[in-house]
Order: C-alpha cells, then sequence, then structure tokens
C-alpha cells in the first residue's frame, strides 16, 4: 500500500479554544501562557507529527504479516489488509489523531523547528547509512539549553501513554492491526530516543497488571535495570 493513500491530517485550527481549554490554557512546549502565545502567530499542533504517524501506517502491512505468519497472510490477503488499514486511518483520523487531546497550541516558530527537527530524526531512522540521533539531539543548542525540545519529547511520549496507547485498540477492532499499530508507535518512541514518561511500577505485580500493548516497555525497562545494576556492581 502507498502510504500516501493514508490520509489522516484533517483541519485542526477550529479546535484551537478547546486546545487551550484542555491545555489549561498552557503552551505544553514552551510553557508560555495563552496569553503570551495568542500575542504571536499561534497555531494547533499535532504532537505526534503526521508524517511519523503515517510511517507507522505504512508499515502495517508487513507487521501484520509477521505477527500472522506467512500462512496466514496469502497474497490474496493483501488487498483486504491494505483496505482495513485505509479505513482504520480514515476512522482514527477523525476519531483519535486529530482530537483535542493528540493537539497542542504553539507559536508557528515553535512548531516549524518541532517539524524540522522531526524530519531530520525521522531521516536518519529511514537512511541505514546515516547515524541515528536522539530527537533531542535534532534540535539547535538553544532549543535544548532552554527545555523545549525535552518538553516536545515529554508531550510526544505523555500523548502515547495517556490517549493513543489505550485509544487506538478501542477504535481499531481487529487485534493484528490494532497490536501493529500500537508496537509502531512503541518502536518509534523508542528509535526517536525518547525517555517514557511514566513511573517504575512493582516489577513483582507488573506482568498482571499492565495491558499487553506495553510489554516491549517493560522489557526495554528491563534491560536499563539490569544494566543499570552491572555499571554499579562495577
Amino acid at each position: 500500500m502507498d502510504k500516501s493513500e493514508v490520509d489522516l491530517r484533517r483541519n485542526v485550527t477550529h479546535k484551537k479554544g478547546k486546545v487551550w481549554n484542555i491545555r489549561d490554557n498552557v503552551d505544553l512546549y514552551t510553557h508560555q501562557s495563552k496569553d503570551a502565545v495568542e500575542e504571536t502567530d499561534p497555531e494547533v499542533d499535532h504532537i505526534w507529527e503526521i508524517q511519523v504517524l503515517k510511517q507507522i501506517f505504512g508499515a502495517a502491512p508487513v507487521a501484520v504479516r509477521t505477527r500472522l505468519g506467512h500462512t496466514q497472510f496469502r497474497t490474496v490477503d493483501c488487498t483486504y489488509w491494505c483496505w482495513l488499514i485505509y479505513w482504520s486511518a480514515n476512522c482514527l483520523s477523525s476519531q483519535v489523531v486529530n482530537d483535542e487531546k493528540a493537539l497542542n497550541v504553539t507559536t508557528k516558530k515553535v512548531n516549524s523547528v518541532k517539524k524540522g527537527a522531526v524530519t531530520t530524526c525521522l531521516n536518519r531512522i529511514g537512511d541505514g547509512r546515516l547515524r541515528t540521533k536522539p530527537l533531542e539531539e535534532c534540535f539547535s543548542r538553544n532549543y535544548r539549553d532552554n527545555g523545549i525540545a525535552e518538553r516536545i519529547g515529554n508531550a510526544i511520549v505523555q500523548t502515547y501513554d495517556d490517549y493513543l496507547a489505550s485509544t487506538i485498540p478501542e477504535k481499531v477492532t481487529n487485534q493484528a492491526l490494532a497490536n501493529a499499530l500500537t508496537d509502531g508507535l512503541t518502536d518509534m518512541v523508542e528509535k526517536m530516543g525518547l525517555n517514557w514518561s511514566w513511573s517504575r511500577p512493582d516489577l513483582e505485580t507488573l506482568w498482571f497488571s499492565v495491558p499487553i500493548v506495553h510489554t516491549k516497555r517493560i522489557q526495554c525497562i528491563l534491560n536499563t535495570s539490569f544494566t543499570l545494576c552491572c555499571s554499579q556492581k562495577r
């Protein structure tokens, strides 16, 4: 399926007032008040850049095929899966991706810088010849020093934690596709070098209390804990 077929973007300018209400009249990226942002040239921004989501949707057919195995994913089924993904994209675009909970209001300048940094990070992830860089390092030093780069990363992770991780499985009825999409989001967070915003739960009850979509994150935490433990012993 051509990635360009997945149309996730909708005009969200008219939702600015609702987004301000959800954000308590504060820009998530700059921590400026609504009044300060409105004095510039405010824009309603998709916290998860649409280009990132389109890439995850574009990779979904291969991810589903890997999950189901070649015997359950015949060539004749490709048309069905492509149709299902396209339908799910349209459903998610209107109900999830462009919902106020997935948006933020910021200045036009910051929005442009954010888009440029995400594009750079995404290009490095997709090009095997280039060294991958964490998203924060794709911002200029000024944006790293003033905390905006870190806050943008935190907003991306928080939007996944608090909204996308639970909402996508609710809206996408096909479990294999829903898992492929949530796994794609999880993988992207890790590839972009972002820090998980959740606190570490009790590992003794962890496996029995969290959704399946978080198992990769659990493994990441366990690996990190093991590495830290080994380094302290040295």
